[in-house]
């Protein structure tokens, strides 16, 4: 009997709501602000979430999102368009994506009504007219990106770059635009095959790539304006495919090319703009991280500010993300309490950049935190 009540209290106990921390929840009252949800479902920052960014972004360059859930969140792709609408107002020069820079050329020319073909899924279609709504009739900052390059989206750009140029009037280099074109025409799908076609599409840019380089000068008389863009687009340093799609054993790490694209955008520094990136969490933490190496550069070192996000409850087409949220140890127990304790919205910012010491192994992961609830 005695057994039977040891084992029912147990249950009981591993049951009950966790005790909040009781220090930590009163400094989060005093230091939230809600993100707005309006009526057409999009996102934007209240007048205090505004007063929170501007207040860490004094003395600093760089504003990075680090996305802990995943990518396919539709979370980002309202939370984007509302920070950056804030960023414009500071000055915004550049926001950094983890795509290539082909996607990137896609987004800025479809925000400057300069894409001519057929839309693609290359980025959120709801996310830009978001953001063609903030801009009004001028852009003031462009899209860079920082990682490897994808087929579809590199196809679309070349051939968007191209659309007009009469192939008739090409001699010397209608062999190579010709190849292009040929390969953007396959629109291999996106199915189980993903991780040959990444391979597939890997092996075809270093061979243009080279191509490129060898018939540059050619190309550069025939093409004229045209060429700084494809030569743009077919000689980004960053080479290196996902774990998943890299076919070996051990995977080039993204990070360093990511890491010195995103430099070599930035340099020289200007020191009145800010600059927006939108990463992965894999990316922001830890001492390989992109992130972590941005601090240790001469350009951006103490002109850093890290927003995480912790997801509860959210799901993406049914399946539970919950998963992802491992990642932040930190994130159970009286401590995870606290936070839902004081988040009084669905998406609330807390600034943690004054946490008291002891609560260094929370602030380690962003001087923001979103913490949010039911989101998809």
């Amino acid at each position: 009997m005695r057994v039977i009540l040891f084992l029912f209290a147990i249950t009981m106990y591993a049951k009950a709501p966790a005790q909040s921390d009781a220090v930590l929840e009163k400094y989060l009252v005093a230091h939230r602000s809600i993100i707005n949800i309006k009526p057409d479902s999009s996102f934007s920052l209240s007048p205090g979430g505004q007063e929170m960014i501007n207040s860490c972004m004094k003395g600093k360059s760089l504003f990075v999102l680090a996305e802990n859930t995943s990518h396919q969140l539709v979370l980002y792709k309202k939370l984007r368009p509302a920070l950056i609408e804030q960023f414009i107002r500071l000055n915004l020069k550049y926001v950094f994506i983890e795509f290539g820079r082909s996607v990137a050329y896609d987004v800025n020319a479809d925000l400057d009504n300069n894409y001519k073909m057929p839309d693609n899924t290359f980025f959120s279609i709801s996310e830009r007219v978001r953001l063609k709504k903030i801009m009004g009739n001028r852009r003031s900052f462009e899209y860079k990106g920082i990682d490897f390059e994808r087929g579809f989206e590199f196809y679309d750009a070349i051939n968007n770059i191209l659309y007009d140029v009469d192939m008739n009037s090409l001699h010397e280099s209608r062999a190579f635009i010709t190849k292009i074109k040929d390969i953007a025409s396959q629109q291999i799908p996106p199915d189980s095959n993903g991780k040959t076609t990444y391979r597939h599409f890997h092996n075809f840019y270093k061979d243009a790539r080279e191509e490129f380089y060898r018939d540059s000068l050619v190309i550069k008389k025939e093409l004229g304006t045209h060429y700084a863009d494809i030569k743009y687009l077919l000689t980004n340093p960053n080479n290196q495919l996902p774990p998943w799609a890299a076919h070996k054993l051990i995977y080039d790490d993204r990070d360093p090319e990511m890491t010195k694209n995103l430099l070599t955008e930035i340099t020289p520094l200007d020191t009145s703009a800010v600059y927006f990136l939108s990463i992965g969490y894999a990316h922001t933490y830890g001492s390989s991280a992109v992130v972590h190496k941005l601090s240790k550069s001469q350009v951006l070192e103490n002109r850093i500010v890290v927003m995480n996000e912790f997801c509860e409850d959210c799901s993406i087409n049914g399946e539970k993300m919950d998963k992802y949220n491992s990642k932040m140890h930190f994130m159970k127990g009286a401590v995870r309490s606290a936070f839902r304790n004081t988040a009084n919205s669905d998406l609330v910012i807390f600034d943690l950049s004054e946490l008291p010491r002891e609560y260094n192994y929370i602030k380690k992961h962003g001087d923001l935190l979103l913490f949010a609830k039911n989101q998809n």
